[in-house]
């Protein structure tokens, strides 16, 4: 089954994976991102615990990318709990917080992208009520809201492709290079159609070989290149 997934948002931060200090976003959440918010949701509805419900997301979706929006970049500063973080555990007590918070705490910067409207295209066996309880793409202050979720089936077209697709079936077009992980968990290289306007990042489209396939609905519109593997 097909998806065309459409949210809200105003803000998100999807941390590049190699960024620590100066916490980097990703421009758009790539597909790990998207394949671990189902899992989230899986597991809140008690279908399964911990790696479980990665496992199971996985199994459920084969494709899951995001058409290229337009953004904003910013970096917000922000203080958290990181040493409770790395050493996975809270403090004994509500004293040994109080009485150290410095030790247990710092500032660190966290960029977080702008783009108030955002889409994506699934494919796979996921249940279409599941998608709609995604609240979550990125860290925990990158809230969604999801406005609609269409059944929709590809149709051969021409044109560019506007989504996230892996860099080597690439041939031309406007778009941005960056590391991250498939649906299945493995590292790739994805070109991001998007184009750098003065502060702005702007909505792009690149060119792959062979056909193409688009879906649609209303005024959003998904072009990715045929079969899978991209």
């Amino acid at each position: 089954m097909w998806y065309l997934v459409e949210l809200y948002l105003p803000v998100f931060s999807v941390r590049d994976a190699e960024s620590y200090q100066v916490a980097v976003s990703m421009l758009v959440p790539l597909p790990s991102t998207v394949v671990g918010a189902v899992g989230a949701v899986l597991g809140r509805m008690g279908y399964c615990r911990g790696d479980e419900c990665l496992k199971e997301a996985r199994r459920q979706i084969r494709l899951a990318r995001a058409v290229a929006p337009t953004a904003a970049k910013s970096p917000v500063v922000l203080r958290r709990l990181r040493g409770v973080l790395e050493e996975g555990k809270l403090p004994d007590s509500i004293k040994d917080i109080t009485r150290d918070v410095a030790g247990l705490s710092d500032a660190m910067t966290r960029e977080y992208v702008f783009a108030w409207r955002l889409a994506l295209i699934l494919e796979g066996d996921v249940k279409r009520e599941h998608l709609y309880l995604i609240d979550r793409l990125g860290d925990s202050e990158s809230l969604v809201s999801v406005v609609d979720v269409a059944e929709v089936e590809p149709v051969e077209c021409t044109g560019r492709v506007n989504v996230v697709v892996k860099s080597r079936v690439v041939r031309g077009g406007d778009y941005m290079l960056v590391r991250g992980f498939d649906e299945r968990g493995d590292r790739s290289i994805f070109a991001v159609p998007l184009r750098v306007e003065g502060g702005l990042y702007r909505a792009s489209d690149v060119e792959v070989e062979g056909p193409v396939k688009c879906v649609e609905k209303g005024d959003l519109r998904a072009v990715f290149p045929e079969g899978y593997g991209w």
